[in-house]
């Protein structure tokens, strides 16, 4: 009973702090820092937010003040030993790094069609190529083919033309030659395939910062050389790391496919993907155009999306699909998950993500793959049913789970005892630890306005706020219940 009195702050909430930029004073970081510590949170992750009044290249990631005030703050929590979590990228949505360069295979890559209709008995002399706003420099040619149409956009499976050997360059890779008529027997469908980068990039950031690769290991070693430049190139910093408690945090997978983009690729997807799954996906990659999922929708079934279906053969589209999207979910492991664990646990740093989360990508699987999973109730919010689905694979992992809480609350209609509520829902499905949205940073650049730095609108913990006199004790109260929930011996039933 006695260690219920005042609980170990390790077993204390978390919360996510918002920075506008590096754009605060020294001094008001470590009053925030302090009143952070005496609100009795566990730890902080450092999440960059765009400031619009703050100059990018002094102030965003990447920029030596980037690095001063992280440093800064790091330093202090680590001193008074409170976690720090930092993001892989500036902002939360990607892994991503400045001045990378986007057409490369450390960035991410995608699967661009250009489509057209041919009439029975009419002759093509080029390839139809992506929309111009969907070409980007570096591109290259995969393949096309064609299939004769039914209806619409569905095709019959079993009319497949391949066309590759037609195909002759032109001035430059979108420009592809074509020496082809159509059959007589009705109209086709042709397809033209590329790949190139997705030029995904997030802000702010001294230069663009481009999402890396998830689907291949170059991606995480360009992610590795620029942390090892910045946050790990402190010695005495590097120091402190390995023995305090620092995380890497990935949020919900907000990578994209790019303008135009029909899916994720990898240099040697294709024989990748014939080696897990014994066919070639090539004269089906048309069928992941409008396959998608996100963070808003993460729930979807196959049968529901998709621009182009095949005729009389569902199953089998599905079933391609399906395959697909095991094999993403095996390079995201093995390429991403794995190599980023195994590099950041030899310096002292673990890794927390909410894995799969808002992407088609299996979601249970890859709690393996990092110290620890999460998930968050923005979309799921107190349906028990569905939050369940992430508690099997972290169950099975004997691994805590984690869950980002507070984000569909009001600005600062928010209250302890709606937190409570929302809180208790999730410890019923499972949940053993809440890392909470968002403590708002008290300034903005040159602004001492009430409340402090919000451009986003979401929910706004933090000291201007009223009811910070009540965060200490509320956390005193949820570190007595995640410290039941996380000690004790882990039983789980499983069923063949």
């Amino acid at each position: 009973e006695k260690k219920y009195v005042d609980p170990d702050r390790v077993y204390s909430t978390d919360v996510r702090w918002w920075l506008g930029e590096a754009a605060n004073t020294d001094e008001s970081l470590l009053e925030e820092i302090q009143a952070l510590y005496d609100a009795g949170y566990r730890g902080v992750e450092l999440c960059m937010q765009s400031d619009n009044a703050a100059p990018d290249a002094t102030y965003a990631y990447g920029s030596a003040m980037w690095t001063h005030k992280w440093n800064l703050m790091m330093n202090k929590m680590l001193g008074l030993g409170m976690a720090v979590y930092l993001t892989s990228g500036t902002n939360w949505a990607t892994s991503n790094v400045p001045g990378l360069d986007p057409a490369s295979q450390q960035a991410m890559q995608n699967i661009t069609l250009g489509t057209g209709v041919v009439e029975a008995g009419q002759s093509l002399t080029a390839l139809p190529a992506p929309a111009a706003n969907a070409r980007r420099a570096g591109a290259t040619f995969v393949t096309a083919y064609a299939y004769k149409v039914t209806e619409g956009n569905t095709v019959d499976p079993d009319s497949f033309i391949d066309l590759k050997s037609k195909v002759t360059p032109g001035a430059d890779a979108w420009t592809q030659n074509l020496s082809w008529t159509a059959p007589n027997d009705g109209s086709y469908r042709v397809f033209g395939v590329w790949t190139q980068g997705t030029y995904h990039s997030s802000s702010p950031s001294a230069q663009p910062a481009y999402a890396t690769n998830y689907f291949d290991t170059r991606g995480v070693q360009a992610l590795r050389s620029y942390w090892e430049q910045h946050y790990l190139a402190d010695p005495a910093l590097r120091a402190k790391i390995a023995e305090g408690d620092v995380q890497l945090f990935m949020d919900s997978l907000e990578i994209n496919f790019g303008t135009g983009g029909a899916t994720w690729w990898a240099e040697d997807m294709a024989a990748e993907f014939k080696k897990r799954k014994g066919y070639d996906i090539t004269p089906y990659l048309f069928l992941f155009q409008g396959v998608n999922a996100s963070p808003f929708t993460p729930y979807h079934e196959v049968r529901n999306t998709g621009t182009y279906k095949l005729a009389d053969a569902e199953v089998r589209r599905q079933g391609v699909i399906n395959d697909y999207q095991d094999v993403l979910t095996q390079l995201y492991r093995e390429r991403m998950l794995q190599p980023l664990k195994e590099w950041l646990n030899s310096v002292g740093i673990e890794t927390r993500a909410q894995i799969s989360y808002g992407r088609p990508i299996e979601m249970s699987e890859p709690a393996m793959d990092v110290d620890y999973p999460e998930a968050e109730n923005y979309n799921q919010y107190n349906n028990v049913d569905i939050l369940r689905l992430w508690t099997g694979g972290a169950k099975l992992e004997n691994k805590v789970l984690s869950t980002e809480t507070g984000a569909q609350l009001g600005p600062y209609s928010g209250t302890r005892q709606m937190d409570m509520h929302d809180a208790y829902a999730q410890f019923a499905a499972g949940f053993q630890r809440i890392v909470w949205h968002v403590w708002g940073a008290g300034y903005s650049y040159g602004s001492f306005n009430w409340p402090g730095h919000n451009s986003t609108g979401f929910r706004q913990l933090g000291t201007r706020n009223p009811g910070y006199s009540d965060y200490d004790e509320f956390n005193a109260h949820m570190g007595r219940v995640q410290q039941l929930l996380q000690t004790g011996k882990s039983r789980t039933d499983v069923g063949f």
